[in-house]
């Protein structure tokens, strides 16, 4: 979910709705809009929510930012809901932005956080809901960590484990992927003692590829986030269960969106198909839990009518209209001299007319064009 260029703003409304039950609980980020109190989690279906409604800009200080164009107002109906407690402090470049706190512990501010690292309070949030839950009732625990994402923060213990590395940035970043791990770990524990894993189906899924720029590193698989390339574009994730997988222990390289996501968990749960018809994802229960061929053959990248590109995949067939992005190489780990000096220059492609069209089955690299066709 999201928008064109930026993410969904604090006075947005969600652009789904959603309804949960019989018991739901939210660590995280929403990033759905809360422009007025009832598109906030508590008011979408969710029993309890915990985190940020909006991005927030410090892993510690926890704080929030919303932009308006120099030409709105913040009118009153805004100041009666959670924006209330943006600040006053305005500054005016091209937009104006209002920061202020922004960790909620349901509709009110929790300020015990501060100076607490986000992805532990998450965790920790998230354990304490799996003890303290009724295990006579199912539970939907939905936990977004705000980990791996800038700004590059995390606590120095993290950071001493990859003290070998001589790059700043990628030395955070893999700190940060530590602290998310033993994050996950500490809830995949709670469960374990709470009784829970044998009726279980845990998803472990990401948004995009890697920022190359930001310590992350995509390999062998080319560009990085904000670019149409595969790496920017493809998403690690995998399905656990210990009952409800009949084949399990393998890798599948079907097509599978983000989208599809929705209408395979609701048919888990055991809602009726004809809630979830007519939407842009599949049920891909079939492929996840026994293996079967993927039930999408297409998907599209995005149509950006600002930066003037495309992108379609169709089969084993993936074409490119337009300038890919401004990430276009293949990005090593960042310790030679030679990637210190190139790495990260925002090497263009020159041309907006060019068609680029590539086998990923057999080339998932994006190193050898089939088709590269100009038309000026």
């Amino acid at each position: 979910m999201g928008l064109q260029h930026k993410s969904i703003r604090p006075s947005s409304p969600p652009i789904y709705p959603i309804e949960l039950h019989p018991s739901a609980a939210s660590s995280e980020r929403w990033h759905l809009g809360f422009c007025n109190w009832k598109y906030t989690p508590i008011k979408r279906g969710f029993d309890s929510f915990y985190g940020y409604l909006y991005g927030s800009k410090d892993y510690y200080l926890h704080d929030a930012v919303d932009t308006f164009e120099p030409e709105l107002k913040v009118s009153s109906w805004l100041r009666s809901g959670p924006l209330s407690l943006i600040s006053s402090s305005v500054r005016l470049s091209r937009e104006l932005d209002k920061n202020g706190f922004g960790f909620w512990n349901n509709d009110t501010v929790d300020t015990t956080v501060v100076d607490r690292y986000a992805t532990e309070v998450f965790s920790e949030q998230a354990v304490k809901i799996i003890e303290r839950h009724n295990k006579s009732t199912p539970l939907f625990l939905y936990l977004a960590f705000k980990s791996p994402h800038g700004p590059l923060q995390v606590p120095a213990r993290f950071e001493r484990m990859y003290s070998r590395i001589r790059r700043k940035a990628r030395r955070k970043y893999c700190g940060m992927v530590s602290a998310l791990d033993e994050a996950v770990g500490n809830v995949t524990r709670a469960l374990q003692t709470a009784g829970m894993m044998d009726n279980l189906l845990l998803v472990f899924t990401s948004d995009n590829g890697g920022a190359v720029y930001e310590g992350a590193n995509n390999l062998p698989l080319r560009g990085a986030k904000t670019t149409l390339w595969e790496g920017g574009t493809r998403a690690a994730a995998f399905v656990f269960s210990k009952t409800l997988l009949q084949k399990r222990a393998y890798t599948h390289t079907g097509l599978f969106h983000a989208v599809d996501w929705f209408p395979t968990m609701a048919h888990v749960a055991g809602v009726p198909p004809s809630l979830t018809r007519n939407q842009d994802g599949v049920n891909q229960w079939d492929m996840l839990s026994k293996g079967r061929q993927s039930r999408r053959q297409e998907f599209l990248y995005n149509i950006d009518e600002l930066d003037n590109n495309a992108a379609v995949r169709l089969g084993d067939w993936k074409l490119i209209v337009g300038r890919p992005g401004i990430y276009n190489r293949w990005y090593p780990l960042g310790d030679t001299k030679w990637a210190n000096r190139t790495e990260f220059k925002r090497d263009r492609f020159t041309d907006n007319s060019t068609y680029l069209l590539y086998n990923i089955r057999e080339d998932q690299e994006e190193r050898k064009t089939c088709m590269e066709v100009n038309l000026r």
